[in-house]
């Protein structure tokens, strides 16, 4: 794991111990509003795109409650320029939405 502090934030990057790539990012938060808050963002599905590893699942979650997932049909390789992604995200219950 790989920490930094900040105040009272603080993100860890947590690493997969055989292929050293990053499993979740928690970032905790001092929210002026909520009060102290994690965000977590959960790393999936990891692809060779060109010469760059890609996670291809995110699955972002507030203090432990699931808040948004992604999975990517296609990426680019970097080293040639952006290029936006196709996602699919949720959305309501059941139904998945394409997003440029």
């Amino acid at each position: 794991m790989l920490s930094y502090k900040d105040g009272a934030d603080e993100l860890r990057i947590y690493l997969d111990a055989k292929t050293s790539l990053p499993t979740q990012t928690d970032i905790l938060d001092d929210d002026p509003l909520e009060g102290d808050t994690s965000y977590l963002l959960r790393y999936g599905d990891w692809r060779k795109v060109g010469a760059v590893m890609t996670p291809f699942s995110l699955r972002y979650e507030i203090n432990g409650r699931p808040f948004q997932e992604e999975q990517r049909l296609h990426a680019s390789d970097p080293r040639r320029g952006a290029r936006r992604e196709k996602v699919i995200q949720p959305m309501e219950k059941d139904g998945f939405i394409e997003v440029d």
